[in-house]
């Protein structure tokens, strides 16, 4: 009888147990449910993704806000010199942030991490709260993230407690789920070590050439020094502390930025820096701005971060000055690291090819790039006038690609074509405008391009009719769904035949509709659009690649007169010539400034 009562408590604590895990694991997944979508504010997935890291693997990070991680590679710094670096940077990230991140990382990697890399940005701004949040909740639980809770509670431990349960934290957001909440995991990239790739120039598209910024050059020693907020001088101070009890070198960097960066921020800071014997590398400043040959017209993405061009310049600088001047390890090769290896292949395949394609001039070989990956969904939309200007050899470059409608598109035609390996569709279709014949396609060298019949009067008043109304009900349309479920519209109207290209994915519109091939890019391994590319093929057979500075190069070398050049290159010529005079005029002035 009592072995029964005794077996009947056992089974009855076993039940509570495994209730209780069960509605811990509940809570636990509907919290990471119910947490915001923080992928890019506060790298949240980044971080996540360096938790997984093997312990002592990482022998230097980077602290600080967005400008570091749009600023900053890691895997290219591994590409270059093997060296093991992770980009923990996020938008606004409060200095306390820093310091917890610092102590995680050194909990993490203890044995390896040798070197710290501040961006001291956020040194002026106010602490942005929810952020700070956001950030310490992607730190594993223990208690360094339960530290940090405390401490943003200022030591009320219930407060501190209730913020170490994502359900409790963020229950309110029952009535805002939707479908990215499901698709988180998704965001966990590796391979980017905390990096966020952007190749956009949106102010020098934006700006012309005399509105853009130009760099100070010079620290101005005159004005006086910032006033930094007290709560980030408190934690810096704690980073500079801890950094010296574990016998880390800390290095104070500031990116490139033509607009929240002046002479007052730089002068405090290189003052702090000096009392404590510390490394100041601003890249605003010559000479490390001529160093690593920064622009800003070209290599920033808006006024605060850089895109991808400048990544490339200052992270080539820093890896070597990591390699030589810090002794980082080279770990290629190295028993243990085989990891890093397998993220570089990723990282070259989602980034560096990515970058490739969307630079790539000739539509033609765009279209070849972006079908010889057999992750890529293409989806091809004309408007307009999409003909004129192609070339005989791209002509044969479609068709041998296996797009003969493409081969022969003529002026004004309307033109669709979906390429989905996953899914294995292979979708092309046409709309002749009248007048335009093409009896084969361009499959070899000795295909004659057929010329324009001419229109008769019928044609030609239906032509000018339609140029009139612009109907858009007349444009072609493709629908189908992705390998991940989502659906797409695609639409394509020739001027006469709707005038419109339109590629909808998922309700999102990516098609540019401008006028030429219009070429949408979908990776179903990312689950998204890596790129939307125009070809204006009535005016010229390729475009401008991205390498602006190269292109300027070209054209100088080749005597191209300033007036015969594309409009972005006289552009860009006019806004360097400022840059030059401006450089002139401050070296002149006789204070040369740091290092100079």
């Amino acid at each position: 009888m009592e072995k029964k009562v005794l077996y009947g408590k056992w089974i009855n604590v076993f039940k509570g147990v495994m209730f209780t895990v069960i509605i811990a694991v509940i809570c636990v997944l509907l919290g990471m449910l119910f947490m915001p979508d923080f992928s890019q504010e506060s790298n949240f997935y980044g971080k996540q993704c360096f938790n997984k890291q093997p312990e002592n693997s990482v022998e230097t990070v980077i602290l600080g806000s967005s400008v570091v991680y749009h600023g900053i590679s890691p895997m290219e710094m591994y590409e270059a010199y093997g060296i093991s670096v992770w980009d923990l940077g996020s938008s606004w990230q409060p200095v306390s942030s820093s310091y917890y991140l610092l102590e995680e990382a050194y909990r993490l990697h203890t044995e390896s991490l040798h070197t710290v890399l501040f961006d001291p940005f956020e040194m002026t701004r106010e602490t942005n709260e929810s952020l700070r949040r956001a950030i310490t909740d992607a730190i594993k639980y223990n208690d360094i993230k339960f530290n940090a809770y405390l401490d943003y509670c200022d030591s009320n431990v219930g407060e501190a407690l209730s913020y170490t349960v994502p359900l409790v934290s963020y229950h309110s957001r029952w009535n805002e789920i939707s479908k990215p909440d499901f698709e988180k995991r998704r965001q966990l990239r590796p391979y980017l070590r905390g990096y966020f790739l952007d190749t956009d120039r949106s102010d020098f598209e934006v700006y012309s050439y005399d509105e853009l910024a130009i760099p100070e050059y010079i620290p101005d020693p005159s004005v006086s020094n910032e006033i930094f907020e007290n709560e980030a001088l408190f934690y810096f101070k704690k980073i500079i502390d801890f950094c010296n009890d574990h016998n880390l070198k800390l290095i104070i960097i500031k990116t490139p930025m033509s607009l929240h960066w002046s002479s007052s921020d730089h002068n405090a800071m290189k003052n702090i820096a000096e009392t404590y014997g510390l490394e100041f590398l601003d890249f605003n400043y010559l000479p490390l701005f001529d160093d690593i040959g920064f622009n800003y017209a070209t290599d920033l993405a808006d006024t605060d971060h850089m895109n991808y061009y400048g990544v490339r310049k200052l992270t080539a600088w820093l890896g070597n000055y990591l390699a030589e001047e810090c002794e980082a390890t080279d770990f290629r090769g190295k028993a243990g690291y085989e990891f890093l290896e397998k993220d570089l292949k990723e990282y070259r395949i989602r980034v560096k090819d990515t970058v490739d394609l969307r630079a790539e001039k000739d539509p033609a070989v765009y279209v070849k790039k972006a079908m010889g990956h057999e992750d890529y969904t293409v989806f091809i939309t004309v408007k307009e006038d999409a003909a004129s200007s192609l070339t005989q050899e791209q002509r044969i470059t479609f068709s041998e690609l296996g797009l003969p409608a493409l081969s022969v598109l003529g002026q004004y035609d309307s033109y669709l074509a979906v390429m989905d390996p996953v899914k294995d569709i292979r979708y092309e279709n046409t709309e002749k405008n009248p007048g335009n014949t093409r009896e084969k396609p361009a499959n070899d060298d000795n295909v004659d391009v057929m010329e324009q019949e001419d229109i008769s009067d019928v044609q030609a008043e239906r032509r000018l009719h339609d140029q009139m109304t612009k109907d858009e009900d007349k444009a072609m349309e493709f629908e189908g769904n992705l390998h991940c479920g989502e659906s797409y519209i695609v639409r394509s109207g020739g001027e006469y035949l709707g005038d419109t290209a339109s590629c909808i994915i998922d309700n999102t519109e990516y098609a540019s509709g401008s006028d030429g091939i219009n070429i949408i890019v979908y990776d179903n391994t990312l689950r998204e659009v890596i790129d939307s590319a125009v070809f204006n093929t009535s005016v010229s057979p390729v475009r401008l690649g991205d390498d602006l500075e190269a292109e300027l190069n070209r054209a100088v070398e080749n005597k191209t007169k300033f007036e015969e050049m594309p409009e972005t290159l006289q552009k860009l010529s006019l806004y360097n010539g400022r840059c030059k005079e401006a450089k002139a005029a401050v070296l002149s002035s006789g204070d040369t400034g740091d290092g100079y």
